[in-house]
């Protein structure tokens, strides 16, 4: 077990990563910066989960699928709970039953 008390930096002339590996399991997560921006994922064929607070927010499956309060979405967006989507003239969100769309001249309500 490697414990640093300090920041640490990784830095190179080029491409820079950082690799993460449970041999074990052969579970591998890398960090990458190169000339096009920065990665983060698992290099192997696993799913990374994203936690706050120590616990489960959201889950990349390798399928490509998101889940947001799930752990196994089931299309390429799964919200768990409620959620609310903006932009200049549009809002869609959610209620305890109910989704509400309101446009600029009107509001649909699917219950």
């Amino acid at each position: 077990m490697l414990d640093i008390d300090t920041d640490v930096l990784i830095s190179d002339t080029g491409t820079t990563n950082l690799a993460i590996r449970d041999a074990t399991n052969d579970v591998e997560l890398m960090l990458y910066a190169y000339s096009g921006g920065g990665l983060i994922g698992t290099m192997t064929n696993h799913d990374l989960t994203f936690r706050t607070n120590n616990a489960n927010v959201m889950t990349l499956l390798t399928s490509g699928f998101v889940g947001i309060g799930t752990t196994a979405p089931n299309s390429k967006l799964e919200v768990q709970g409620s959620f609310n989507m903006t932009d200049d003239t549009r809002k869609v969100y959610n209620n305890a039953t109910c989704v509400i769309i309101e446009g600029a001249t009107s509001v649909l309500t699917i219950c």
